[in-house]
């Protein structure tokens, strides 16, 4: 009797792999339409989960 586990066993594996570098920079990011709609996907579910709310920068503050 054959199972399907020893059946899976036998089977060959494929991966597909793409292979990307992440940006270093903002002004990098928005060029690439992929990363540009990734950042406003994150965006959007953040607002409507109301997680998280833009803020203005404090007087004297910076951005890290």
């Amino acid at each position: 009797m054959v199972t399907q586990a020893i059946i899976d066993v036998l089977k060959p594996k494929t991966f597909n792999v793409i292979f990307s570098t992440e940006p270093k920079t903002y002004k990098k990011a928005v060029k690439d339409l992929g990363w540009l709609t990734a950042m406003q996907n994150e965006y959007n579910v953040l607002l409507v989960n109301k997680t998280w709310i833009l803020t203005p920068l404090p007087n004297g503050a910076t951005i890290i």
